[in-house]
């Protein structure tokens, strides 16, 4: 299972603006890329969802685009959220039509080059994309099979492995079967996982309940 303390989300959200009217229940998320390795194109990375000080649950998911056909792909190259900078999301919908949490203003975005588009993301060949935008990247669920790569099922948006709690988590933050308030404005941060030591801990944590 994942298990990620309190204190390591609440060091990745230093820092963090919140609404002038966040209250002891405000929901926010932090995002852990490379959480159960390195590997592209898989679901390697973990959603964390905190409300005031407590985590809710943690989600397997992608923070990165997956493999695709390069016609499929914007010509500046596949879109990755930025580590370390803080991405506001609201309620909208997913095409076609499903709830998720969608951009909510303008996002800056890490850019890979097309010819790179179905390799090994090499940090130093991602370029800063220009003026912000309103690329459509949202947080929804993944593929209902459960397959093992992510490929067209992220364009740059982050999503959750649909065995791995969607409809929890997005209950949760809608304020459904939680009882949770109803909130607008999530914010969301996208942090590196740094520990390799940590990271090979979690993997067989993850391989021993049969993730």
């Amino acid at each position: 299972m994942i298990n990620i303390p309190i204190s390591v989300c609440y060091t990745a959200l230093a820092n963090l603006p919140l609404p002038s009217d966040a209250l002891d229940d405000f929901i926010q998320l932090v995002a852990f890329r490379d959480y159960l390795g390195v590997e592209r194109n898989s679901w390697n990375d973990c959603i964390c969802v905190l409300r005031g000080l407590n985590i809710v649950n943690m989600f397997r998911c992608t923070t990165d685009p997956g493999f695709i056909y390069r016609n499929k792909v914007n010509p500046e190259g596949q879109a990755w959220l930025r580590e370390n900078e803080t991405y506001l999301f609201t309620r909208g919908k997913h095409k076609p039509g499903s709830p998720a949490l969608v951009q909510g203003t303008p996002f800056t975005v890490w850019r890979m080059p097309l010819e790179r588009a179905s390799e090994e993301l090499d940090r130093n060949s991602v370029i800063v994309d220009g003026p912000s935008s309103d690329f459509g990247i949202n947080i929804h669920s993944g593929n209902p099979s459960n397959f093992k790569e992510v490929n067209g099922w992220s364009q740059g948006c982050v999503v959750i492995r649909r065995r791995d709690g969607w409809q929890d988590f997005i209950d949760t933050c809608y304020g459904g079967k939680r009882g949770f308030r109803k909130q607008e404005i999530f914010p969301l941060k996208i942090v590196k996982w740094r520990s390799e030591s940590e990271r090979s801990h979690r993997l067989v944590q993850f391989k021993k309940k049969g993730k």
